[in-house]
C-alpha cells in the first residue's frame, strides 16, 4: 500500500532506493548542488541566508524535475544580490524551532517578496535550509499526499490521483506540510523510525514517475 498514511518503513526504503536512477546524468551536477552542497554551505552560515547564486541553481534544478518555465530564471536574475541575501536572511530568522504552521507561512510569505519566487520557490530554499522538517512543495509529492481526496471544485484544483491539478499557493503548501509531517510522527512512533521530509520528497517523486 503506497498511499501516504498507510506506507510502511521498508515500502518506503525500497522507493527511496530507487530515486537515483531516475535522475539523468547530465542533471547529476545540479542534483548534487541541491541535496548536498548549498544545505552543507548555508548550515555553515551564521545566521543563515541563501545568495543569489544560490537561488539561481536551485531554480535550475527546479526546472529540471519539473514542468518548463521558460521566463522564469530571467526574473530569478532580476533580483539584486543584495536583495536576495537579505531577504532570505530575515525570512529564515523567522522559523520557530519546533516549527509551526503560522511561523511557516509568515517566512514563505517574506520569501515570495522575491521576483520569481513564488511557494513552491520558496518551499525549496527553506528545504535546503532545513532538509529534515520542511518538504518542498513538489507536483508529485503533492498529488501524493492528496491522492485520495475529493476533485477541488474549480478548475485550478480538478482532477485527482497523478491527475490532480495543483493550485501554488501558501494554504496548498501547508497542507502538504501537515501531511508530510504526519508520515514523519506515524514513522517514528509506530515503526520507530525517523524519516526525513527530504526523503519522503523522493519517494514522491518516484510514485510520481
Amino acid at each position: 500500500n503506497h498511499y501516504i498514511d498507510k506506507i510502511t518503513h521498508t515500502t518506503f526504503t525500497t522507493l527511496l532506493n530507487q530515486y537515483p536512477a531516475l535522475i539523468p546524468p547530465t542533471h547529476q551536477p545540479l542534483e548534487n548542488e541541491r541535496y548536498l552542497q548549498i544545505p552543507h554551505t548555508i548550515s555553515h552560515r551564521n545566521p543563515p541566508y541563501l545568495t543569489k547564486p544560490d537561488l539561481a541553481t536551485l531554480t535550475n534544478w527546479k526546472l529540471t524535475h519539473g514542468k518548463p518555465r521558460p521566463t522564469l530564471p530571467a526574473l530569478i536574475r532580476s533580483n539584486a544580490a543584495q536583495t536576495v541575501t537579505t531577504t532570505t536572511r530575515a525570512a529564515l530568522q523567522n522559523l520557530t524551532n519546533p516549527i509551526t504552521t503560522t511561523s511557516l507561512r509568515t517566512t514563505l510569505d517574506h520569501l515570495c517578496a522575491l521576483r520569481g519566487v513564488g511557494p513552491a520557490t520558496a518551499s525549496l530554499l527553506l528545504s535546503v535550509h532545513n532538509p529534515t522538517h520542511i518538504p518542498f512543495f513538489s507536483d508529485e509529492l503533492y498529488q501524493w499526499s492528496h491522492f485520495r481526496d475529493p476533485p477541488g471544485r474549480t478548475k485550478a484544483t480538478a482532477g485527482k490521483g497523478w491527475e490532480r491539478r495543483i493550485e501554488y499557493s501558501a494554504t496548498a503548501y501547508l497542507s502538504l506540510y501537515e501531511r508530510v509531517e504526519a508520515l514523519r510522527v506515524r514513522m517514528q512512533e509506530v515503526e520507530g523510525e525517523e524519516v526525513r521530509a527530504l526523503e519522503v520528497e523522493k519517494v514522491g517523486y518516484v510514485l510520481g514517475r
